[in-house]
């Protein structure tokens, strides 16, 4: 059975989209360990470059529970954070924060800058 996902015909398996949000996601928390290549990130996370390579492209994703756990654990964020679309705000309860939200506040405070909220232009 294929299915068309973004345009683009899939087989089985992950849809092109959960692939192409969990390297997008997999590339932000690699940036936070702070490693200089992508030889020493699947060191980090104990796969092959080849592996790595692969999700950071989006073309394959973990296939194992294990692999996920693992991944989670050595890079500190939930499953769901992982895998969610980068574009859509996550609609959480009370005064809890967006996990995304905050990893880019300290992403931008590591670097000397400070996030503010925009300012609402008065309508016309």
């Amino acid at each position: 059975m294929q299915t068309v996902v973004s345009g683009r015909q899939t087989s089985g398996g992950f849809v092109g989209t959960f692939r192409e949000h969990f390297a997008r996601n997999l590339a932000v928390a690699l940036r936070r360990l702070g490693l200089k290549n992508q030889k020493q990130e699947a060191k980090a996370l104990s796969v092959s470059e080849a592996t790595l390579s692969g999700w950071l492209s989006g073309d394959k994703a973990p296939r194992h529970d294990e692999t996920w756990a693992r991944i989670c654990k050595i890079l500190n964020i939930e499953y769901e954070d992982l895998v969610r679309d980068p574009e859509k705000p996550v609609r959480l309860p009370g005064n809890v924060e967006d996990p995304f939200l905050t990893l880019l506040k300290r992403e931008a405070e590591a670097k000397g800058y400070q996030l503010v909220k925009a300012k609402r232009r008065p309508a016309d």
